[in-house]
């Protein structure tokens, strides 16, 4: 039997069913109303209908009204007139009516550190993320596996390449051509998708980085290099320019217009894409000026421990900056080149993606609906913004033969990657504050479901901050072995729990204050819990030489190149131990 549910967004929701799908043998899922969620239903979970929907397909400006989309097995399968296209009896039918689904939201450059924070993301429609600091290969196995299921898809960068000396705890630094190929092949291996490069890589490396990875199908994103001309890094050598930032030092202090011009010109030509990221640029005011009044607001419940650590104000980068009462006005002047370059970037037909570096700086999900307004109010059209976060990914993809790219519009043979609206985004964007519903994979989140996750994940995501408050508690009293005593039981695996790079720098200063022995003891008991990446034993090599192992050192060293081949951190740590033993082996 039919089992119908009145929807208080259609006039005559009942008339219109029935009259929209005759003798339909399936499960209606009223999600207007949320009665019941996609596992509630006796239909088929990989054979799924939306029916009586209006559409938008991202392929042009305008909206297709009274559709039935058909999904099996993850996939589109079909589109058209609600009435005619016929729904086969075992599906699980959604209804649509009165409602506008698109494909789901990319955000196009993330650093996700847990489960809680991805959850957050398709809570907010953002079905496939870019994470551009290699956090997936930094994850322990069981961790990988969650984030695989039903969160947001996830194409990770390799770790951030860079050159020596890194700017990151976690970079991989490499400063030789003949290192690049390997390492690359490593990090592909690894599961990155494409290519993370930071500001300190040289030209010749940045050159080599974008040969071998074009090579192996993956593009280049990240950094322009401080050290080179915007010739040198958008001729070809970059394929996605991570922050609109990146481009000021090519503009001198006025930004002149013709300068941008220059600028837009040569990445148009290039066919190189451009990701704004107008609203980190925005939310590093927020942190420098008001992190209290952030901790406060009520989406802290889905900050990863490793993300909180990071944010609170010991360790905060943006509120311990010695020129905060001068950095506001750098920012507020900041922020208008920003919009100027967005704006020349969309007039001259340059690929723009939304990408957001949350949660470095802003919460995962509200942080791509706040960018997608600032992209707003620099001149696009509300079709054109949607695009960034949609089919303009897809494109950039398309050029890589390692990458998806069926996904970003809705059309037969595209992912199932979609969400539902109560009202018309490309009419107003506050409609995509509206979710009524999300599809990943095929997998259908009704709202009831994602309020669920949401109390769940909150309770996980505040007991796992409480953790790192008592860790920043022990540690800002000096309570060290108290400190260790807490770290050893908890238990390992899943998502880390305490940030790398707080926990490097503590047990560095704790070495600079007399004391490696038990800094190794802390970074120790530490290891299970943070992101280890080869580079872990390049800080414990330090710490080693430090308390007088030298062995040790070199082993810790020895442990990493044969890890992160051509590692300039660990090659220069060989050189100096044995520049001050000439005999160590």
């Amino acid at each position: 039997m039919t089992q119908i549910r009145q929807n208080p967004a259609s006039a005559d929701p009942s008339a219109t069913l029935q009259a929209t799908l005759p003798g339909l043998g399936a499960c209606l899922l009223t999600i207007a109303l949320g009665l019941l969620s996609g596992t509630a239903c006796a239909g088929n979970r990989d054979l799924t209908a939306i029916a009586n929907v209006s559409v938008l397909t991202m392929t042009r400006d305008a909206v297709l009204d009274k559709q039935t989309v058909l999904i099996e097995q993850g996939k589109i399968t079909a589109i058209g007139p609600a009435g005619r296209l016929k729904i086969p009896a075992n599906a699980t039918v959604i209804d649509g009516s009165g409602q506008f689904l698109m494909p789901g939201l990319v955000d196009f450059h993330t650093h996700p550190r847990g489960d809680t924070e991805l959850a957050a993301f398709r809570q907010y429609g953002v079905t496939r993320i870019v994470a551009l600091g290699g956090e997936l290969l930094g994850w322990h196995a069981d961790a990988r596996g969650l984030a695989a299921g039903s969160l947001p898809r996830i194409v990770s960068s390799t770790r951030p390449v860079d050159g020596y000396p890194p700017l990151g705890s976690n970079y991989y630094s490499l400063d030789q051509v003949a290192d690049v190929a390997v390492a690359l092949a490593g990090e592909q291996a690894g599961g990155a998708g494409v290519v993370k490069v930071y500001s300190n890589l040289s030209v010749p490396v940045l050159q080599e980085v974008a040969l071998q990875a074009h090579g192996l199908g993956m593009p280049v994103i990240g950094h322009t290099p401080w050290n080179s001309a915007a010739a040198d890094a958008l001729d070809g050598q970059i394929d996605v320019v991570a922050h609109g930032e990146e481009l000021f030092q090519y503009l001198g202090e006025t930004a002149a217009d013709a300068d941008i011009a220059a600028v837009i010109s040569r990445m148009k030509r290039h066919r190189v894409a451009l990701v704004p990221n107008i609203v980190a640029y925005a939310l590093m005011e927020q942190q420098a000026y008001g992190i209290a009044d952030m901790l406060k607001d009520a989406q802290r419940e889905q900050l990863s421990p490793t993300s909180y650590q990071e944010w609170l104000p010991r360790n905060n980068a943006y509120a311990n900056r010695q020129d905060l009462d001068k950095f506001r006005g750098v920012l507020a002047a900041g922020m208008d080149k920003l919009k100027r370059i967005t704006h020349a970037a969309d007039q001259a037909g340059v690929t723009l993606l939304a990408g957001t570096d949350a949660p470095s700086f802003g919460y995962s999900g509200t942080s791509l609906l706040d960018e997608l307004g600032l992209l707003s109010q620099s001149g696009l059209s509300n079709y054109q913004v949607l695009r960034t976060a949609t089919a303009n990914a897809a494109q950039v993809f398309s050029r890589f033969k390692k990458l998806p790219s069926h996904f970003g519009t809705l059309e037969p043979g595209q992912d199932a990657d979609l969400i539902l609206l109560a009202a018309n985004p490309l009419q107003d964007l506050a409609a995509l504050r509206q979710n009524r519903g999300v599809m990943i994979a095929g997998h259908w989140f009704s709202p009831p479901q994602l309020e669920r996750d949401r109390l769940a994940n909150r309770n996980q995501a505040l007991a796992a901050q409480h953790i790192v408050d008592q860790y920043e508690d022990l540690l800002t009293h000096e309570r060290i072995d108290d400190l260790i005593a807490l770290l050893k039981p908890l238990p390992a695996g899943g998502f880390p729990k305490f940030s790398s790079s707080v926990v490097f720098r503590d047990v560095n200063r704790l070495a600079a204050a007399g004391k490696p022995e038990l800094a190794i003891r802390l970074l120790s008991a530490a290891e299970a819990h943070i992101v280890v990446t080869p580079n872990y034993h390049n800080v414990l090599g330090g710490l080693k030489w430090k308390a007088g192992d030298k062995p040790g050192a070199q082993m810790e060293y020895r442990a990493v190149l044969a890890k992160m081949p051509g590692n300039a951190q660990a090659l220069a740590g060989l050189a100096k131990l044995a520049a001050a033993a000439p005999d160590a082996k």
